[in-house]
């Protein structure tokens, strides 16, 4: 999960410069400003991170992994390990944030809404798996 590790760094610098830069001159904003920026990282990281997950899980496939008619297979080996992961990583992160926890939360929850959107969008549908066999 170096997706999440990356992105977090880099979700806590630009929150350190948005800090650091002073209120955006908006009431209430600058809040708005943080929520998105931890979802948009989140999204990335969660589709990025299913994607890297297939790849190491089917190593010898050729082309994209989630074209292949069992990438809904190894999609089932991937939300499960990447939720493990997930979990593990955010209870220490939870336990650090005191802060921003609901950041933290927004965060997290975002990046497993993208890795289940990743398993059930980027997959060959059964059209396309008949298209093949045709």
């Amino acid at each position: 999960m170096l997706y999440v590790a990356g992105f977090g760094l880099i979700g806590g610098i630009a929150s350190f410069l948005f800090e650091v830069i002073g209120d955006l001159s908006m009431e209430g904003f600058d809040a708005v400003v943080f929520y998105v920026l931890w979802c948009v990282l989140g999204i990335f990281c969660g589709l990025l991170g299913y994607d890297a997950g297939g790849k190491s899980a089917s190593p010898d496939s050729v082309g994209d992994w989630t074209g292949r008619e069992d990438a809904w297979k190894t999609g089932l080996v991937v939300v499960p390990t990447e939720s493990v992961l997930l979990l593990a990583l955010f209870v220490p992160c939870y336990l650090w944030a005191s802060g921003s926890l609901s950041l933290t939360l927004t965060f997290f929850v975002t990046v497993f809404v993208s890795i289940m959107f990743g398993h059930f969008k980027l997959r060959p549908t059964v059209v396309d798996v008949a298209k093949k066999i045709s």
